[in-house]
């Protein structure tokens, strides 16, 4: 019988669904929504032979290489130092929000600022570094003689990356922000990625509530040493966010990672005992725990289905959880419980856990 119209269009999408979840299980990130379906051809065509994990983040080689130009600065005061891009001929540099009273910053362009006032900074346009993906960088280095300073992106819309470093080890970084907002019209867009040095120090709630939501560019951040808890919505909606570093300091992450459709991989250190539902998180394959972690109660299904979790992952969750001293549910979904075997389900059952 020859087949109708929709008969192959069906078929059509079913081989798609499958090759999709087909790379996923390669540690290649593809969406299953239907508004990504463009994008398809050309993220296949950028798998390395042989498939692999997307490669961890790193800057575009044409920027200018801020983390380089902060290593190789003598200055002990040194602390941060931002990538802009040429999108403003005009940056108004806010004391509060990437240094303080005792700040002094360096632009790209040679100009040196300091006091206590902001400052308007009018870019010598012909100082900026052309890139080949049709922009421009500029940056502007942050120092500081106080222990106690932020960094604080709101008003910095057009940084792409900041890079959080340490003259003399005293640093005590107050807050990480990345303008994110509830309003993904008023989100920073821009922002790609904030790397922090292990050597600096940092109060305990140093990523607060919504501090990067639906920043949808960023794709890599790290996590201070030194924080414990991450905000409730911090990187919620980061479409974009697939290189991840969490420190085994973290006791608590507040449903953090909602609808982060290109994060494949979580390791959750073995400090944290409080997680909130991990949701729509519709690249997720890896799911890594230390052995003998005890897991509170937490789901990671939704009403976007986690089904890519590889049954390696699965098997290896279940075989490091430790034995729970009061029963706990975690839900991971009808179809990831289907991959599982009875005997690996009675596993957890034996170590006081349902999963549902």
């Amino acid at each position: 019988m020859k087949k109708t119209t929709e008969d192959m269009l069906l078929e059509i999408a079913s081989i798609v669904d499958d090759s999709i979840l087909a790379v996923n299980e390669k540690g290649v990130q593809m969406s299953l929504t239907d508004d990504h379906l463009s994008m398809l051809p050309g993220e296949i065509r950028a798998i390395p032979t042989g498939g692999g994990e997307i490669p961890f983040w790193q800057p575009h080689p044409d920027w200018w290489d801020i983390k380089k130009i902060f290593e190789d600065d003598p200055n002990i005061n040194k602390r941060q130092i931002l990538l802009l891009v040429d999108s403003e001929t005009t940056t108004t540099i806010i004391n509060s929000e990437i240094g303080n009273s005792q700040a002094t910053y360096v632009t790209s362009d040679g100009v040196t600022y300091s006091g206590d006032d902001n400052y308007v900074h009018t870019w010598d346009i012909s100082q900026d570094k052309p890139c080949s993906l049709g922009y421009k960088t500029k940056y502007i280095m942050v120092y500081s003689q106080d222990s106690d300073i932020a960094c604080n992106l709101n008003s910095y819309m057009s940084c792409k990356y900041a890079y959080i470093g340490n003259g003399d080890s005293g640093t005590n970084i107050t807050s990480l922000k990345g303008s994110g907002t509830n309003d993904a019209s008023l989100a920073n867009n821009t922002l790609e990625a904030v790397r922090v040095e292990n050597n600096v120090l940092s109060v305990s709630n140093i990523i607060g509530s919504h501090a990067f939501y639906n920043c949808r560019s960023l794709a890599h951040i790290d996590i201070p040493e030194s924080a414990t808890t991450i905000g409730n919505n911090a990187f919620v909606a980061c479409h974009g966010l697939y290189s991840l570093n969490i420190k085994n300091n973290i006791t608590s992450i507040s449903g953090a990672f909602s609808s982060c459709y290109r994060l494949n991989s979580i390791d959750i250190p073995e400090s944290v005992t409080s997680i909130g539902n991990i949701a729509n998180l519709i690249s997720l394959i890896h799911i890594g725990i230390q052995p003998g972690w005890v897991s509170p109660s937490f789901s990671i299904a939704s009403t976007v289905a986690n089904v890519n979790l590889s049954i390696s992952s699965l098997t290896n969750f279940i075989n490091n959880l430790g034995s729970a001293p009061t029963p706990r549910t975690i839900t991971i979904g009808a179809n990831n419980l289907a991959k599982l075997t009875p005997i690996q389900i009675a596993i957890a059952t034996s170590k006081n856990y349902t999963l549902a």
